[in-house]
């Protein structure tokens, strides 16, 4: 039998949708749509048709180049779909350029990482284990804790001065081509024009890329949300 997903994915999934077409969808109706097939067909009975199909990951590569272009003052040969972030931009500069794009697209794209966090809860872990280690061996609570507390800062001090240049895009919108990939999927409805219409297959292959982000689902399917799996 077909797993039937949390209520609150199915709409997180909801808002995921009217985001990504333009569209509101009406509680209602999003009660009464059982599957991803249902909801491609009341996709296909609102939203105008298409009579050409467009490459919207094209069209987002190309507002893409266009805006980093004006913005970091790049040549545009500069700017390929392989392209990653971190050769066109430096970590510190990269948070206000994905607000920028954010701005720019009606979409906030993927959190940044930013592997200093990690390593500065770890090295943290580890000192305070080692200085509670120190004082059950050898006692003099007061001498270790002022040592730990040295300690923590000296990190802290470092974790501020150096964070801000280690900010990167994660592994599935590393480059500028992923990144027009993730926009076609989740933010179509800013690289439509507004005589653009959508074809059943932009509707089957964004709601299908919206399923599998937001139930967690390797491969959507019309009959079920979570499809059973073999």
């Amino acid at each position: 039998m077909p797993q039937t997903p949390c209520c609150l994915d199915l709409i997180e999934l909801t808002m995921e949708v009217e985001s990504a077409f333009g569209v509101e969808i009406r509680d209602d109706v999003a009660s009464n749509i059982c599957n991803p097939g249902e909801l491609k067909r009341y996709l296909r009975s609102v939203l105008p048709a298409a009579t050409d199909r467009v490459c919207l990951t094209q069209r987002g590569f190309h507002r893409l180049r266009a805006t980093l272009t004006r913005i970091l003052a790049v040549p545009r040969s500069a700017i390929r779909p392989e392209t990653t972030w971190s050769a066109v931009v430096p970590g510190r500069d990269l948070r206000r350029l994905w607000a920028v794009l954010g701005r720019r697209f009606g979409r906030r794209p993927p959190c940044l990482k930013n592997p200093w966090k990690e390593r500065f809860v770890v090295a943290c872990g580890l000192l305070w284990l080692g200085q509670l280690a120190g004082i059950h061996a050898f006692g003099n609570s007061l001498y270790w804790f002022l040592a730990l507390l040295l300690g923590t800062s000296l990190l802290l001090l470092l974790y501020l001065g150096t964070s801000s240049l280690q900010w990167q895009a994660p592994g599935h919108v590393a480059s500028v081509g992923a990144t027009a990939r993730f926009l076609a999927a989740t933010a179509p409805s800013t690289l439509k024009r507004s005589n653009d219409g959508w074809s059943p297959e932009e509707i089957s292959e964004v709601v299908n890329a919206l399923v599998e982000r937001t139930l967690r689902v390797g491969k959507a399917s019309d009959a079920a949300w979570i499809p059973e799996q073999s």
